[in-house]
C-alpha cells in the first residue's frame, strides 16, 4: 500500500515537472532554449508513463 502511494506521488511529480517544461517551452522566445526545454521534457514524460 505504501509503495503504491509513493509510486503515485512520483508519477504526479514527474507530470508536474513535465507541465512546467511545456509552459517554459511556449514562454521562451529563443529556439535554442525551447529545444533544451524539449530535451528535458521527454524524460519526464517517459517517467510519468512508467517507461524507464
Amino acid at each position: 500500500m505504501f509503495g503504491i502511494s509513493l509510486l503515485l506521488v512520483y508519477k504526479l511529480m514527474a507530470i508536474l515537472v513535465a507541465l512546467m517544461m511545456v509552459f517554459a517551452m511556449f514562454r521562451e522566445k529563443n529556439w535554442q532554449n525551447q529545444l533544451v526545454a524539449l530535451m528535458v521534457f521527454v524524460p519526464f514524460v517517459l517517467r510519468a508513463a512508467g517507461v524507464k
